[in-house]
């Protein structure tokens, strides 16, 4: 008897270590459940933290339970009702709203979960996630400048963390901030040289490298010599951001260099034929004038410098000249107005920009008729005008578009966004914005075009207290401004 309850002591201790073994064998961890779901689908671009590679290839959520990975559908079965009084539960709710595409909740629950845990870098990395993944699906442009914020803390904190460095090169790249985001995959690639992530990070950094090599390419089409720019097809030849080296290097030489001639007269030919702009035309028609031609350079060189005093002088000595000439008198008009924008006249600069708009769409010179108009925008922001500056711009915008002058269209853009920065539009302004950024790069323009977007955006950031977004967007701005030879910023 005694044998036998032994025996049964020894079988039920045996099915008790047995079942032990069995339940420590199948307890399975949320985060490893997930981790798998997101390498079963990869519903979205940004590296989920620990998860093994995956292709990019869901392009819809994955709410319907047929699309859904079993790993996901486990997560949900056993741990489908998180404490939402805790960090840790509200973090694996909006874990599992994310990988669902619930993608407004996944943000409110991340960032509830960062109420309770303010000074922990993987949550902010995860909210950094789902910030990004939201601007992509639900098309938001302001969901990128909280990523970018979050990302960039996250790296701060976590610097070894290759999913922290991985998406942050993502955020540049939605920001179109294309050189950060090349030196971004390559601080990567540095971290992770050799795996299925890093191929991803390469194929990036090439992509990027090319969007960059694309505009300087554009850029070499123009060109400083007259017989290159004469050999050019009509295809290559450009108009707008040609000009300014025409009338440096060009000019003065037309009477005794047959090619410069030619040229200039080639340059004329197309911005009638483009823009339907008389005005470099007429301007050549006129009797030639050494010194006239040297008090529009002066002009010209003043206005770069955006030095107002400078500039007041040298456009009053280039209307003094061009008594024969209506072409250089009106040029002296436009350029003053940037001038008083410059020395905040407001009043003078609202009136001197209404008569050059005017006078120059009689006289069928557009660029300098929407440059005087965008400058009247401008001053009547000086003077603290903002709906009617806004309304000035609105109006304006189609007829600058239709102009085909891109550089001119672009810097309307900006001014349009920097108003509406002052007015808070700030779901507007981004997308703007990132499109603005997104034209230069396909554009052979000079930087100081890209500079006013992230200058704006730095500004936006800093209201919506995203000091690393605006610290980032102003490093881009200060950078590409330090290229372009110019004391100061476009946007007003």
């Amino acid at each position: 008897m005694l044998n036998r309850r032994v025996g049964i002591a020894l079988a039920a201790a045996g099915a008790a270590v047995a079942l032990g073994v069995y339940l420590h064998a199948t307890r399975v961890s949320p985060e490893s459940l997930l981790r798998a779901a997101y390498r079963d689908s990869r519903p979205f671009a940004a590296r989920w933290p620990g998860a093994e590679y995956s292709p990019l290839r869901q392009t819809r959520s994955l709410a319907a339970s047929f699309d859904k990975p079993r790993a996901l559908l486990e997560a949900e079965s056993r741990f489908g009702a998180p404490d939402l009084e805790q960090a840790a539960g509200l973090r694996l709710k909006a874990q599992l709203d994310l990988l669902n595409g619930r993608w407004d909740d996944a943000v409110s629950t991340f960032e509830r979960a960062r109420d309770l845990s303010p000074d922990d870098p993987s949550l902010w990395l995860e909210l950094a996630n789902a910030y990004l993944t939201r601007g992509d699906r639900l098309e938001r442009p302001l969901d990128y400048a909280f990523a970018l914020d979050f990302y960039a803390r996250a790296v701060q904190k976590l610097p070894a963390s290759p999913e922290a460095r991985f998406n942050l090169a993502y955020a540049f790249e939605r920001l179109e901030l294309w050189p950060d985001a090349r030196d971004a995959w390559t601080r990567y690639l540095e971290l992770d040289p050799q795996s299925p992530w890093s191929d991803e990070a390469r194929a990036h950094q090439r992509n990027a490298q090319s969007i960059l090599d694309r505009r300087l390419e554009l850029r070499r089409r123009l060109v400083t010599d007259p017989a290159a720019y004469l050999n050019l097809p009509d295809s290559q030849a450009e108009t707008e951001e040609q000009l300014g080296l025409a009338l440096e290097h060009w000019l003065r030489k037309r009477s005794s260099d047959p090619a410069a001639a030619a040229a200039l007269a080639r340059l004329a030919q197309l911005f009638v034929s483009r823009h339907r702009d008389a005005w470099l035309r007429d301007y050549l028609a006129a009797p030639p004038s050494a010194e006239l031609d040297r008090a529009l350079l002066a002009l010209l060189q003043a206005s770069r410098r955006a030095n107002p005093a400078e500039g007041k002088r040298a456009s009053a000595a280039l209307a003094a000249l061009a008594t024969t000439n209506r072409a250089a008198l009106l040029r002296a008009r436009a350029e003053e107005t940037y001038a008083l924008q410059w020395s905040r006249e407001a009043d003078r600069c609202l009136a001197v920009a209404s008569q050059a708009a005017a006078q120059s769409l009689e006289a069928s010179y557009p660029w300098i008729h929407w440059q005087s108009r965008l400058q009247k925008s401008i001053c009547l922001g000086i003077a603290a005008r903002l709906p009617e500056a806004l309304a000035e711009v609105e109006s304006g915008a189609p007829g600058v578009v239709t102009s085909g002058y891109s550089s001119l269209a672009l810097r309307w853009r900006g001014i349009d966004l920097s108003h509406r920065r002052q007015l808070g539009s700030h779901l507007l302004i981004w997308r703007q914005a990132i499109e603005g950024m997104r034209d230069f790069w396909r554009l052979p323009l000079e930087n100081y075009r890209l500079v006013q977007f992230p200058h704006e955006l730095s500004r936006a950031a800093a209201q919506l207290d995203l000091p690393w977004t605006s610290y980032l967007l102003s490093r881009a701005a200060t950078e590409a401004q330090s290229t372009t030879g110019r004391e100061r910023l476009e946007a007003a």
